[in-house]
Parts: structure tokens; sequence; C-alpha cells
């Protein structure tokens, strides 16, 4: 299921570590490879939309390499359903954390509950989205707002967050 959804061009991974402090030491879609980012144990990766699709394929992949997995979404029922699965299959932790992305105070929350947990958070996979919903001619202002909130505004919202926890 990883490796059929992995390779969209859509999903962007930004990896970091202490040798390298904030700065990221790969990017998946510039020929960053798997194998160079599971070598961490014990450590922390958040998913945005990592309740169904490529999310929890992204939250599966990073758990069955040892990390600890912060499943975020709107759905806590789901959330849960994926932490269970995730706990149970690979043994490593797994938090449920109920987030709408749309929302940045909920992006500013995950990131802060994610470092209290034991372990450092080292991935953020900024997953989840939303798409248009119909013809163009048919949406509204209030529509296009949310896709971009959820979208591209949620991307920066988390990024800028776990930057800031990087740089201490």
């Amino acid at each position: 299921l990883f490796d059929d959804h992995f390779h969209d061009s859509s999903v962007r991974v930004i990896v970091f570590d202490d040798e390298h402090g904030s700065d990221p030491i790969g990017d998946w879609n510039s020929g960053f490879t798997a194998v160079n980012v599971f070598f961490m144990k014990e450590t922390i990766a958040i998913v945005t939309g990592g309740n169904s699709g490529i999310g929890e394929a992204i939250c599966q992949a990073v758990a069955s390499r040892g990390m600890n997995v912060v499943v975020a979404g709107r759905r806590q029922s789901e959330n849960e359903r994926v932490a269970g699965e995730i706990e149970k299959q690979h043994g490593v932790s797994a938090h449920p954390v109920e987030t709408d992305v749309s929302r940045e105070e909920d992006c500013l929350q995950l990131i802060r509950k994610s470092t209290e947990m034991n372990g450092t958070v080292r991935l953020l996979v900024n997953n989840a989205g939303v798409s248009g919903f119909g013809k163009i001619s048919e949406t509204d202002s209030e529509m296009f707002d949310k896709v971009l909130h959820t979208n591209l505004y949620s991307a920066y919202w988390c990024s800028r967050e776990a930057y800031r926890v990087f740089e201490k």
C-alpha cells in the first residue's frame, strides 16, 4: 500500500536530524530515499490526514520501521482505529490527535501535543488535503477558502511550528 501511494508528487516529506540542526537532511521528492530516513528508531512522525488513504499508508510505513506515530485527522474514531492497528502490528506508540488542519490553532496544538510525547519529533508529513467540489462555475469563495486553508495554509502552519521545535 505504501509503495503504491507514496510516489505521489503532491506529498512532501522533509526530514531533520540533530547533526544538521534545523536544516533539512532530505526531501523525498528530490531523490531522498526511504532507507535513509527509517534508521531513526524511537522518534516521532506526525502525519496529517493520517487516518485514511495515503496518510494511513505513510503511518503504517514509518511505524513498520520503528518510529512512533501521531495520527492526525478530523475523525477521531478513525485516528483511534489506525493508531490501535499500528500499535498491535508494529509495537510502537501511536497517538490519535483530532485535528482540523484548516484551523491554525489546531495545527499549532498538534505540533505542541506531539512534542510532549516520549521521543523526538523528526518527521512531519503534511498529507491532509481536500479537493474542489464540482465545477469552478458552481463554487464560491467560501469553498475556495476551505481548500486553501486545508491544502496550503495547513502545510505552512504545521511546518512553521515544527521548524520552531527543530530550531530548539
